[in-house]
């Protein structure tokens, strides 16, 4: 990771300077600038953001409650490598909670610019699309995603773990499919944005359906190769 800010200063309490860390570092996971594997060596991190090791410890465990890290042995902290078991278990599960965020965001929809925040998501992932733009493509998605869920209203929803993991499953597959999807894919969001800005709850239902129900078979039908984290910079 290069040159994380310094975030502790002489006013700071140590809450704050543990939740700015667990942001930054949540962060640069899902920007993929530390990728699944990377060893987090708390001697760097605490030189890096200028912090204590007592909250840089507290700011682990956390991201390792959230799901985000975990501990192995002789390694120490690292970026979660998921396995294919719980992919396709966080995907399952992701269908059918975000076909029915999309249901709810459809059937209570009556903020425009919520609306226009979402076409312009939308117009985002075209020109990364044409550009084959994977990187960027992916963060948007992540981002209409999460604004889908987020306009179902629903907190219970918004807080499940299996959607938070969902950039963690991109990061990881990031290679498992070809630059052709991209402009399929984001037809498939247009479609969902219609049936969600027209209130068409049943439409938003199946639209996110017929998006997540294909890029997951996609993802069934891999071997079991696939599933491994492609190298990245960040990792070591």
């Amino acid at each position: 990771m290069n040159g994380p800010p310094q975030l502790a200063s002489p006013t700071s309490t140590k809450s704050s300077v543990v939740d700015e860390l667990v942001v930054a570092l949540r962060q640069a996971i899902e920007e993929g600038r530390i990728g699944p594997g990377f060893r987090l060596v708390q001697d760097e991190l605490c030189r890096s953001f200028a912090v204590g090791r007592g909250s840089l410890r507290e700011a682990l465990q956390r991201l390792e409650s959230e799901g985000w890290i975990e501990y192995v042995h002789n390694r120490g902290a690292v970026v979660r490598i998921l396995s294919r078991t719980e992919i396709l278990e966080s995907i399952a599960i992701r269908e059918v909670l975000e076909m029915a965020a999309a249901g709810m965001a459809a059937a209570q929809f009556e903020h425009d610019p919520a609306g226009e925040e979402l076409t312009d998501l939308v117009t985002a992932m075209d020109v990364a699309a044409q550009a084959n733009d994977r990187p960027t493509f992916l963060r948007l998605n992540s981002d209409f995603h999460d604004k889908i869920v987020a306009l179902s209203g629903n907190k219970r929803l918004m807080a499940q773990n299996d959607l938070k993991l969902t950039r963690l499953v991109q990061l990881q597959m990031s290679g498992a499919h070809d630059s052709d999807w991209l402009p399929l894919a984001n037809e498939e969001h247009r479609a969902i944005l219609r049936a969600v800005r027209t209130g068409d709850q049943g439409g938003a239902e199946r639209a996110m359906r017929a998006h997540l129900g294909r890029v997951n078979g996609i993802l069934r039908d891999l071997p079991p190769e696939a599933f491994v984290p492609l190298p990245t910079l960040g990792k070591r």
